[in-house]
């Protein structure tokens, strides 16, 4: 130690305190934790280092690796290149390229993002995304797309548009332009929408279409309801029209419902129970065989059963009006009707009884009308 060069101790103390300076002025939220390779150097006075080799920091409760790394340590920046992966708690982000800035604790990931929540049983992946640690709001713009897994009926909630949110602190995802909704016999259309995971609702907004099974809903809106992420009633407010199809061996009968709204409540099972229509409430059903000959029903409220997914009845209440037509063998006519409410019974899909309650009145026409 005696032959120690002076000058040489004395700068290596200089460096040293330059380097304790720089780290105290410029505390950096990232710690590192493990790399096989690091390489610290000065450029243009600020410390940066290159790491390699399964390189770990840690970012509060949150676990940052890759393959590589370049850390502008004055600057609070991070560049991660290689199998990147953020784990914090029950998530997991994978993606190709990171970039991590101190200020506003923001990161940009590209190419192959996949960000999964356990505890949610939720996936997203993407091509592109800015996610912040602190409120673990994450948007992605290039080919997004959100999976809800169901294990219990092994059916998965897929969401997909141009861009997609998810909000973690608020439990709230959204998606816009091109919005497409599968699950199970679901498939939905629009150009916005948002889904709830505290409440299991989706609601769409923007030109919605709803197709479930053989039916067809639109409307202004529409509002999705999830009972343990199963799909039990889709509300449709204003605007609201509604579609549907019985297919028996002889022919098919298209029912048509419009009103201001509708609401319909789906079973457990999967299947239509109910179609509520609220105010100016109509309804057109008609056979494939003569659709010239549509039977028409308006009222204030309309309600509409399905017994194992087929049309049972439909009532109508309120100013009730209809027109429908018989098909007998010895003899066919056109009525109009009108009452407080009307009852209609359907076998296979056409109307086979109809009641009529409170101030009847009504006008049969005998004619042939095949």
């Amino acid at each position: 130690m005696k032959n120690f060069n002076p000058l040489l101790r004395i700068g290596c103390l200089v460096i040293a305190v330059i380097a304790v300076s720089i780290l105290s002025v410029y505390p950096s939220t990232l710690i590192l934790r493990n790399a096989n390779y690091n390489r610290n150097s000065l450029v243009r006075g600020k410390l940066v280092s290159v790491l390699e080799g399964n390189v770990i920091f840690k970012y509060d409760d949150a676990i940052i690796q890759s393959d590589k790394a370049t850390w502008y340590r004055k600057d609070g920046r991070a560049y991660f290149t290689g199998h990147v992966r953020i784990t914090q708690h029950e998530q997991i982000l994978n993606c190709d390229r990171m970039t991590y800035t101190r200020n506003n604790k923001k990161i940009v990931a590209k190419k192959n993002i996949d960000f999964f929540d356990k505890e949610e049983q939720m996936r997203v992946v993407a091509q592109q995304a800015v996610y912040f640690l602190d409120t673990k709001h994450l948007t992605l713009t290039i080919d997004p797309k959100m999976f809800q897994y169901d294990t219990a009926r092994a059916e998965t909630l897929t969401i997909v548009g141009e861009t997609m949110i998810y909000n973690d602190s608020l439990q709230l995802a959204s998606a816009e332009k091109d919005v497409r909704i599968l699950k199970g016999l679901l498939k939905a259309d629009c150009e916005r929408a948002t889904y709830d995971l505290k409440t299991d609702v989706a609601c769409l907004r923007e030109d919605p279409w709803i197709f479930y099974d053989i039916h067809e809903l639109t409307g202004d809106s529409v509002d999705l309801f999830f009972i343990e992420k199963v799909l039990r009633g889709v509300a449709v407010m204003r605007n609201a029209k509604g579609f549907h199809r019985d297919v028996t061996p002889r022919d098919t009968i298209f029912t048509k419902v419009t009103g201001d709204s509708l609401y319909m409540d789906i079973s457990d099972s999967g299947t239509i129970e109910k179609i509520w229509t609220f105010d100016n409430a109509t309804t057109i059903y008609y056979s494939s065989e003569t659709p010239h000959l549509a039977n028409e029903g308006v009222g204030k409220f309309m309600v509409l059963d399905f017994i194992h997914g087929t049309t049972g009845t439909l009532t109508i209440s309120g100013n009730a009006e209809c027109i429908y037509f018989l098909e007998e063998e010895k003899e066919s006519g056109r009525n109009e009707a009108d009452g407080d409410d009307i009852l209609i019974h359907f076998r296979d899909g056409k109307a086979h009884f109809i009641r009529l309650i409170g101030a009847v009145r009504g006008t049969y026409y005998a004619e042939k009308y095949r």
